[in-house]
């Protein structure tokens, strides 16, 4: 379900709300393609500066779309949602991590080279940070 212009802002997150409690349900019954609406939608509602605001539910969402267009090959509308949480500067390792996995997982399969230097660079942030070749 879709925001009209006359729409408040608590209106519009009771919405995204909405849409993220179905993009969970559709995940559970495998629905991807019906998630990454939910997903899409929900993110388009959140108000400016959600980041603050609504943290927790932004960072669920994001999550959500990651993995659907992944799992739906959608590779750049995957990177940019992925890409949207990395330019965050206050997100913490421990709720990026999920999203690292994503983003590994879905490079393995086509840039070995980028997942590898991914796993390296999170292997750093991590404190355990392992000499590279080359």
């Amino acid at each position: 379900v879709g925001i009209g212009s006359d729409m408040s802002s608590e209106s519009a997150v009771s919405l995204a709300e909405l849409n993220l409690r179905a993009a969970n349900r559709a995940m559970r019954l495998s629905g991807f393609e019906v998630a990454s609406l939910y997903t899409d939608t929900a993110i388009g509602l959140l108000p400016a500066g959600y980041w603050k605001s609504h943290y927790k539910m932004a960072l669920q969402l994001h999550m959500i779309a990651t993995n659907v267009h992944s799992v739906l090959g959608n590779v750049e509308k995957m990177e940019a949602v992925y890409d949207d949480v990395m330019k965050q500067p206050d997100i913490p390792l421990k709720d990026r991590l999920p999203l690292y996995s994503s983003m590994v997982e879905s490079l393995s399969g086509r840039d070995v080279g980028r997942a590898l230097d991914l796993c390296f660079d999170v292997l750093e942030q991590l404190g355990h940070g392992i000499m590279r070749d080359g």
